[in-house]
């Protein structure tokens, strides 16, 4: 029987509307699944059942789309495309393995689906071309998805998230809009099926996604090192700083739905960068300091922290005219931007370096 059979005899509405859009998401899910499998169904009956229920959705959100007295073209967008423009994720930034790092959730794999955001949006099935990604609240409602894999987003939420001003009859119209639309762009063995407590995108094997393992290598890190173990922990958060190229939201996100994740994000990497740049400090590794201090900066010119930590870098690299230019520079931008002095901290390693008192301690 027909599990949307008794559905169509009931005239469109927004709660209906909703309905509709949750039992098409997961027939479609089963179907899915059922194709998958391939032994004991026939993929015909496995594809009329995906058509037909695309079908039903496309005129229940006309219908509703009609009855809220608005208009939309969502509905008319095409499947992916490949886009061999984009960047290859091969040639990506990946975790870099190291001898005491988890083969099991650490460890690069051979995944069915590579999603990147930490270096610009793509999704690549296996060794198949990228394909063409949505822009605006569509392309949001997808990285939402992805990031939240593991657990649903609720309808509510959602809604909040991506149309904050409108009512919630007008909110829920425009998420089963969109969803219907995302079904249609997605690669084949992805779905977003709807349970009670909310929606997740479903993907048939494994995906590797590079917020995942900027986590990861963020958090085992800080695990090595409070064992005392500093080459370890190095290892992964230089792993960590490999994955993160760009900053989650980019020019084609719509709205401050992921304004959340992006500062979490950020908050994190320079919390990557912090520890980093302490520990080689520590190990009088000037260069490698050097670098990393030098990308801390460029999150925030005005971070005194990253700018004491390159005076001491190039005293100790015997470069005493550039720490008295860090130190300098460090004056302009926070007078220019913040209409600050720096600290007394930065002031005494400043005289402290200009005296060379830093190269008679090292001596």
């Amino acid at each position: 029987m027909n599990p949307l059979a008794h559905l169509s005899r009931r005239p469109p509405g927004t709660a209906h509307t909703d309905a509709v859009a949750d039992a098409v998401t997961n027939v479609e899910a089963d179907a899915m699944a059922m194709a998958s499998t391939g032994a004991d169904h026939d993929a015909q009956s496995v594809a009329d059942m995906v058509s037909a229920t695309r079908q039903l959705l496309a005129a229940w959100d006309l219908a509703a789309t009609h009855l809220s007295g608005g208009r939309s073209d969502l509905c008319a967008a095409g499947p992916f495309a490949p886009d061999r423009s984009l960047p290859d994720p091969s040639t990506s930034a990946r975790p870099r393995p190291a001898e005491s790092m988890s083969a099991s959730c650490l460890a690069p794999i051979e995944a069915t689906v590579m999603v990147t955001m930490l270096s610009g949006f793509q999704i690549r099935q296996g060794a198949g071309a990228s394909v063409e990604l949505p822009k605006g609240k569509t392309r949001t409602l997808l990285k939402l998805l992805l990031l939240q894999r593991h657990r649903p987003l609720g309808r509510a939420r959602l809604c909040n998230l991506l149309w904050p001003d409108s009512d919630a009859a007008s909110a829920r119209n425009s998420l089963n809009v969109m969803l219907h639309r995302l079904r249609q762009l997605l690669p084949p063995g992805a779905c977003v099926r709807f349970t009670a407590e909310g929606y997740r995108l479903v993907v048939a094997g494994e995906v590797w996604l590079d917020v995942e393992h900027f986590v990861l290598h963020a958090q085992t890190a800080r695990q090595h090192e409070e064992r005392g173990d500093g080459a370890g922990a190095m290892a992964h958060y230089a792993a960590a700083l490999d994955l993160y190229g760009v900053d989650l939201v980019d020019d084609d996100d719509a709205g401050p739905a992921l304004a959340p994740d992006t500062q979490a994000l950020r908050a994190q990497l320079n919390q990557v960068l912090e520890r980093l740049a302490i520990l080689h400090e520590q190990a009088g590794d000037w260069h490698a300091c050097l670098q990393v201090a030098l990308r801390h900066l460029s999150l925030d010119e005005c971070n005194e922290a990253a700018h004491r930590r390159l005076m001491r870098c190039y005293a100790g690299l015997g470069q005493i005219q550039l720490a008295e230019r860090q130190y300098g520079a460090c004056v302009r931008l926070l007078r220019e931007q913040l209409g600050l002095s720096p600290d007394a901290e930065t002031t005494r390693l400043y005289r402290r370096i200009a005296g060379r008192e830093i190269d008679r301690e090292s001596d």
